[in-house]
């Protein structure tokens, strides 16, 4: 069973406190408490416009008796409430903010919604978060200077409401936004009711607690008709604690948190013994600003598979050896980092970064079938390492400079070549194009002397081999210049093992094919051909081995 936790500590929970006004916005009604309106609990803070709550001229705020103190990545989760959003001004003239004071008179405030900004127009409960440390949006009475002890709603009405409370403050909390999954069996619909435990009892999952005494409404990743509500961190594992999880078919919108920091909104997959499996899910970025877009890294080398998961105007991904995704498309999303994963059969729209993907050149060989189309300003892949200075390449492109093969071929600086040569070299460099790949551009970078050879590249498959074969395609009549090979084949299943190789046509080449147990195969002075061949191996078993 899943265990689900979050970092969350409670400043409040409304349920009892001290209330006030800030003394610039004190137009409003009394500041009460409420056991009618509350998002959790049993109760909150509420208070009426009063005859004079027109404008920016009331605020409702908690005081907290004394300073919070925060980590560096730690933020204030609040749950704020208007009646009717359309009451509110719009969001280009801060029509609803967010206080945070040393005093009632001194205060930094955040511009959070407007009647035009996302479902705030529906009016309701939302939850924001503040970086305490992040650039205000406007002050009062010179700011809070640090000390964060009174936290305030602050609606700029534009009619008056002469009946009820249409203003009201639920539980507050502060810290990085951690909500984690552990363990075995959980599905993202389990952490949302998790999210939202607000009766006694058990939460959901295994070893869970509760954050406020049997109940808690966190914010941080709640249903939202058909699809979820996220920000924070989300950690699939943590350094202690493993997860194997799998979901497929949902859809999370990040939220908008432009006064939080970069990499505020992540997804983090921890532990090397973790699994995760996703299928079909969609991230969809709500930022309005380039502030906390949503990352995604595989901080641990643990399994990952993603299959036709769809990313829209995020931040960074970084993945690794152990990744593996299959027909996923990034629309709009910041740099790709590979890290040694499998990439194959997705799509690359329009980047926001200089370079789509990053990845060694050892790397590209399994990064294929891919399409790039490029904004007009970007590279497709950026290359920060030589390998053993050739790869393969049999991905599609569009809107990049036009390639051309050759030796030694000419290089651009636009910035919209398709590949990048970005790491130290004198040495010649091979691209082999094989497969229908588009022929691609080069750039080199200010490290890169070498030439750049463009092959239109041959693939030539060697079948029926043992497990453990080492292969090694030589110049023909050369002991010394190795073309293509391997140390072992793993390809295929075992005794029928299989290694691909491209070479431009006409090359002639010698084959060596060596195995321990197995007698040695030469292919001397073969010759690839222009379509793509399969060269059948009969590996005999050697009795020698046997009888020396």
């Amino acid at each position: 069973m899943a265990t689900y936790s979050t970092d969350l500590t409670t400043i409040t929970t409304a349920e009892s406190g001290t209330l006030g006004e800030f003394t610039d916005l004190a137009s409003g009604g009394s500041p009460a408490q409420s056991g009618e309106q509350f998002i959790q609990g049993t109760d909150c803070f509420s208070q009426n416009t009063g005859n004079k709550g027109v404008g920016l001229t009331i605020s409702l705020v908690f005081d907290n008796g004394a300073g919070v103190t925060f980590a560096t990545d730690e933020v204030v989760f609040a749950w704020l409430f208007y009646f009717a959003g359309t009451n509110l001004e719009l969001y280009a003239n801060s029509g609803w903010r967010f206080g945070i004071g040393s005093t009632l008179s001194a205060y930094d405030w955040f511009r959070v919604g407007g009647s035009d900004y996302a479902s705030q127009k529906y009016g309701g409960w939302f939850n924001f978060a503040i970086d305490p440390t992040a650039t205000e949006s406007g002050t009062s009475g010179g700011g809070n200077g640090g000390t964060y002890r009174y936290f305030g709603n602050i609606p700029y009405t534009l009619n008056q409401v002469s009946k009820g409370d249409p203003v009201a403050l639920d539980a507050i909390r502060y810290g990085r936004g951690v909500i984690s999954i552990t363990g075995t069996g959980g599905t993202f619909s389990e952490l949302a009711e998790y999210n939202d435990y607000n009766a006694g009892g058990t939460p959901p999952g295994t070893s869970s607690t509760s954050v406020d005494t049997g109940r808690h409404v966190l914010g941080l990743f709640q249903q939202a008709g058909g699809s979820y509500l996220w920000k924070g961190l989300l950690s699939l594992g943590t350094t202690a604690s493993s997860v194997t999880f799998s979901d497929s078919n949902e859809t999370i919108i990040i939220d908008d948190c432009p006064h939080t920091y970069a990499a505020f909104n992540k997804v983090e997959i921890r532990n090397a013994s973790s699994s995760v499996t996703l299928n079909n899910i969609t991230f969809i970025s709500t930022a309005t600003t380039t502030v906390a877009l949503g990352n995604f890294e595989v901080v641990d080398n643990a399994t990952v598979s993603l299959t036709g998961c769809s990313f829209n105007d995020l931040g960074t991904f970084s993945f690794l050896s152990n990744s593996t995704l299959t027909s996923c498309n990034f629309n709009s999303c910041g740099l790709v980092t590979a890290g040694s994963a499998t990439l194959t059969g997705c799509n690359f729209n329009t980047s926001t970064s200089t370079a789509t993907l990053l990845a060694g050149a050892a790397d590209l060989g399994n990064i294929t079938q891919n399409v790039f189309t490029s904004d007009g300003s970007n590279h497709a892949v950026e290359i920060n390492s030589v390998g053993t200075g050739t790869i393969s390449w049999n991905n599609t492109l569009s809107g990049y400079v036009t390639g051309t093969t050759g030796t030694n071929v000419t290089t651009g600086s636009t910035g919209n070549e398709a590949i990048y040569l970005n790491f130290t070299s004198a040495a010649t460099f091979t691209i082999n194009v094989t497969g229908g790949g588009t022929i691609p551009s080069v750039r080199k970078g200010t490290g890169f002397t070498g030439n750049v050879d463009v092959v239109q590249a041959t693939a030539i498959t060697l079948t029926g081999l043992q497990d453990n074969t080492e292969i090694r395609v030589m110049q023909a009549g050369s002991n010394t210049v190795e073309l293509a090979g391997t140390e072992a084949a793993t390809d295929g299943t075992t005794g029928n093992r299989s290694f691909t190789f491209s070479l431009s046509a006409t090359t002639s080449v010698d084959i060596y094919i060596v195995s321990v147990l197995y007698e040695n195969v030469e292919i001397e002075g073969y010759v690839v051909p222009s379509t793509a061949s399969s060269i059948p191996v009969q590996q005999r078993f050697d009795r020698s081995y046997l009888n020396p």
